[in-house]
């Protein structure tokens, strides 16, 4: 797997990685706010994800995190979705992930 990254301005996050996985498969994975823990390496996100069943652009996804010993949580905004190949939400503090 090889992680790129994209210079996508100055208030964005943007990251490209090439996975030998089915496309579908990983669009499910990243579609559910739920499984978003089996993707994240730094051990932040936690469980008690309130997300609606199928997201849609404009959905809210609410995510418990933890970091530095500190419980918190986060809401984040679906910004662009084309189901099977794009999804892009909008962390609370104004970045594009």
């Amino acid at each position: 797997m090889t992680v790129v990254i994209v210079n996508a301005g100055p208030h964005q996050v943007s990251r490209s990685v090439e996975v030998a996985a089915p496309a579908a498969e990983l669009y499910e994975l990243v579609a559910d706010p739920r499984r978003h823990s089996e993707l994240d390496g730094s051990g932040t996100v936690r469980g008690n994800i309130t997300a609606p069943a199928v997201l849609t652009e404009g959905s809210k996804f609410s995510t418990s995190m933890k970091m530095l010993g500190l419980p918190y949580r986060i809401t984040s905004t679906v910004t662009a979705l084309k189901p099977h190949e794009l999804i892009e939400w909008r962390h609370p503090l104004g970045l594009d992930l």
